[in-house]
């Protein structure tokens, strides 16, 4: 496993996650976040921006080549940052526009893995900024916004190696004897959760791929301090991504007639590390819960329940031994080989996973990562993934001034399904 850059400054990092290894496979699953400013930005602030920003993490300045034997990032300088900026006519409807310029599809094998895009608006902008999850997880992609933050407000431009932090490696230098225990342990849990597949709540049939355009519907509900949401989480000494991770599980409890609950949730391994260094990478995992259908009747219920399985589980060694379940086959296999048998398995699997429960992404507060901009900031969201194959939405959380912002992310033909799911999970938190 090597993150060493390449002469001519190439990212030949193994990847992560399957993302990479079968990009075209999953289809190009975004990343975006839209930000409310009180100000603009003329074309020369944000060309120097996004220079500056790929200056930092030179694989967001590469596109992505298919090998036989392995995938590469591979620097792109027929590309530059202009090509990355759009400076959108003033809209007549700013949410049709938003929904129109983040349905446009990126590929990250003809040029560069982002874009950002402003859309004037009343005394401002609203600047979109695009990922590919092929090249960073949620994470990332905010890392690599506050960098783009920092130097629209004027910061100097800082250059990063080319290789820095992409190394799933370096999350496993800091185990111990007892780490290695406990991920040994947590790797036979991991075995036999498959088997429980079978016994869980069916939440979609595997059916046709979705079809139409990347779309999403909102949730937002107050978490803000003195909130009985607030309340809730305190009283059963839970996380906000328990109170997620259990709403889900009353959500799946009301639109399937039998069997456990499955909730399914992503973590970030990059508190693995050793260091607190900004990385643009797939440094996360997916983890899963799973409740009796009898201790989920009620928000609170499913909360206290959740709260008491997931505080005796070790998040970052649980989403090491998640992740190394994936990593076998795209270290040991040619990723020439790889691609048709994601084709067949990963998408197979994923698929039939994700009839069988809902899956969260908590990408946790965006005060911290937006600083830069200050007061400056009205507003701020992040949208996406919305991936193709799977036959459920996709739900990301994140929070912005006590403000929880739930998008449920599909595609256009399943639009009726995400508004249904939507309206539940409001009834599910008004309960509270």
């Amino acid at each position: 496993m090597t993150g060493a850059a390449l002469p001519d400054g190439v990212d030949s990092s193994v990847p992560a996650q399957p993302l990479d290894a079968a990009t075209g496979v999953l289809g190009p699953a975004h990343l975006q976040v839209l930000l409310d400013l009180e100000r603009t930005f003329d074309r020369a602030e944000l060309e120097r921006a996004v220079a500056g920003t790929v200056a930092a993490f030179p694989v967001l300045g590469s596109r992505y080549v298919p090998g036989a034997w392995r995938d590469r990032w591979v620097r792109d300088p027929a590309m530059t940052a202009a090509d990355a900026v759009r400076l959108l006519e003033p809209p007549t409807d700013l949410e049709a526009a938003t929904r129109d310029w983040l349905t446009r599809e990126l590929d990250d094998r003809s040029g560069w893995p982002w874009r950002v895009a402003l859309l004037p608006r009343d005394r401002g902008c609203r600047l979109l900024v695009s990922v590919l999850h092929t090249a960073t997880d949620a994470a990332g992609t905010l890392t690599a916004v506050q960098e783009l933050a920092r130097l629209l407000m004027g910061g100097p431009v800082v250059e990063r190696p080319s290789g820095a932090g992409r190394n799933v490696g370096l999350l496993f230098r800091r185990l111990g004897p007892e780490g290695w225990m406990r991920l040994v342990a947590a790797l036979g849990r991991e075995a036999i959760r498959p088997l429980e597949l079978p016994f869980l709540a069916r939440t979609a049939a595997v059916g046709p791929m979705p079809t139409g355009s990347a779309t999403w519907c909102t949730v937002r509900v107050d978490v803000g301090e003195g909130t009985p949401l607030r309340a809730l989480c305190r009283a059963h000494g839970a996380t906000v991504n328990d109170l997620l991770v259990a709403a889900l599980a009353v959500l799946v409890r009301r639109v399937s007639p039998r069997g456990r609950l499955g909730c399914f949730y992503t973590t970030d391994l990059r508190r693995r590390l050793a260091d607190n260094r900004p990385r643009v990478a797939n440094l996360s995992a997916v983890l899963s819960v799973g409740l009796p259908r009898s201790r989920a009747g009620t928000l609170a219920e499913a909360l206290a329940e959740v709260a008491r399985r997931t505080g005796r589980r070790r998040p970052d060694i649980a989403g090491l031994a998640a992740l190394l379940y994936n990593l076998p086959l795209i270290q040991v296999l040619p990723h020439g080989l790889l691609r048709p048998l994601a084709r067949r398995l990963l998408v197979a699997w994923i698929r039939r996973l994700l009839t069988r429960g809902l899956i969260v992404t908590n990408i946790g507060p965006l005060d911290a990562w937006l600083a830069p901009f200050g007061d400056l900031l009205r507003d701020a969201t992040f949208v996406g993934p919305s991936v193709r194959p799977v036959p459920v939405p996709i739900l990301t959380a994140t929070s912005f001034r006590n403000n929880l912002t739930i998008h449920f992310n599909g595609y256009t033909d399943t639009q009726h399904e995400l508004q249904r799911l939507a309206g539940e999970l409001r009834s599910v938190f008004g309960t509270a």
